[in-house]
């Protein structure tokens, strides 16, 4: 497995871990590359996402598939950014004492690591 498909891996499990604070959405779940083999020409590749919290997302045809997976990875930042605002924005008054909740910021972190590691290499 490659960096990129490293950090892609730990950002989808980041993901799965913020969007899923109050209730598991399946559609939400999925990152795709596809490839694309048509009219005999050599296959292209694109990054998608049909989803119920982030909105469908379809990144632009790539000659190859790491281009794809660099288009994935950043879209991953982006739906975790607008994801995390919102987790971080909302409230839990009857159930909770500490805002933002811990697993909330625990998350950020991790994102946050992620993101530093990746700087250079990317």
């Amino acid at each position: 497995m490659s960096f990129l498909e490293q950090q892609i891996l730990k950002l989808t499990k980041l993901w799965m871990q913020i969007v899923g604070l109050d209730h598991h959405k399946d559609r939400d779940c999925h990152w795709i590359i596809q490839e694309s083999w048509s009219y005999g020409d050599p296959p292209r590749y694109y990054a998608w996402h049909h989803g119920y919290i982030y909105k469908d997302w379809y990144g632009p045809y790539r000659q190859t598939r790491q281009e794809a997976l660099l288009d994935l990875y950043n879209e991953l930042i982006k739906a975790f950014k607008s994801e995390y605002k919102w987790a971080f924005d909302k409230t839990y008054p009857e159930e909770y004492n500490e805002y933002p909740r811990p697993e909330v910021r625990s998350t950020y972190k991790e994102f946050k690591s992620i993101i530093n590691e990746s700087t250079n290499r990317l």
